[in-house]
């Protein structure tokens, strides 16, 4: 098994990022265990029942029409199959200075074919599994789900 780079200040911020997306859209939000690693990072939850599971990054890009994210086909498909599984919508959430974003798969989607090729973390790689098969989504895929919190960005290294 690969090791977990996640640091505790990766998780402060998608901590502050899952209470944002809360404190706009109510309900709850709960942190997944590790075990549900390879699908997502949150469940959130209205009256206590599930109703959408996010994997949450935040990054330092340019938030811009003609921009792409970059997420790993193995992250993508593990999300897009745990909603097909579990009839639950999966979002991919996106916080970056301008906002946060989201792009949402609810199981009775097709999903979209997004161009593939081999990247990931190229500037500065930490083991050879940081290039891979990736796939690029426009960043007008998305939609804008609220305000980036206050001091997410603060501690966030300039290269992510």
């Amino acid at each position: 098994m690969r090791q977990r780079y996640e640091t505790d200040e990766d998780l402060a911020r998608e901590k502050l990022v899952a209470e944002a997306i809360v404190e706009a859209k109510g309900g709850t939000c709960h942190k997944v265990p590790n075990q549900y690693a390879e699908y997502c990072d949150y469940a959130f939850a209205k009256n206590n029942r599930i109703a959408c599971y996010a994997e949450i990054k935040v990054r330092s890009m340019k938030w811009d029409p003609m921009n792409h994210v970059v997420l790993s086909c193995r992250k993508w498909h593990n999300g897009i199959s745990l909603a097909t599984s579990l009839q639950l919508p999966w979002m991919l959430v996106i916080a970056v200075r301008e906002g946060i974003y989201g792009i949402m798969h609810k199981p009775e989607y097709k999903p979209p074919v997004y161009r593939q090729e081999f990247g990931g973390r190229v500037v500065t790689q930490r083991d050879n599994g940081d290039i891979e098969p990736v796939i690029c989504i426009p960043t007008g895929d998305f939609t804008r789900v609220t305000d980036a919190p206050q001091g997410l960005f603060k501690t966030l290294p300039n290269n992510q």
